[in-house]
């Protein structure tokens, strides 16, 4: 028998983890009923447009914001978007300013814990 080397440590390596976070997040979306697409608002996306019963939730996963550079990348798009359904932005970051206008920062596993939303 020949012994290929086993992918699993790739697909756990921290090169591979923003994306985890992020096909996490949208399995998550569809496991609780929401029909999810990808946004856009001109030259900017959205990541996640999760509707159910008529609501829609605006979703940004990132993972970490880490700097100013990726905080504008993240809230831009959702403060661009003039209506009032929730907006969040879900990271892996454990310490946390405030919400920023209007815009709820949570931590990603508080998320995917929380049977919420």
């Amino acid at each position: 028998m020949k012994i290929v080397q086993n992918q699993i440590p790739e697909l756990f390596s921290m090169k591979s983890y923003p994306k985890q976070l992020f096909y996490n997040g949208n399995l998550e979306l569809l496991r609780r009923g929401f029909s999810v697409s990808t946004g856009k608002y001109d030259d900017l996306e959205v990541d996640f447009v999760a509707e159910k019963n008529s609501v829609i939730n605006y979703i940004q996963v990132t993972y970490l914001l880490s700097s100013k550079e990726t905080e504008e990348r993240e809230f831009r798009p959702l403060e661009k978007i003039q209506d009032n359904y929730p907006k969040m932005v879900l990271s892996m970051d454990t310490v946390w300013g405030n919400n920023r206008n209007g815009i709820e920062r949570k931590n990603i596993i508080d998320f995917l814990l929380d049977p919420g939303l």
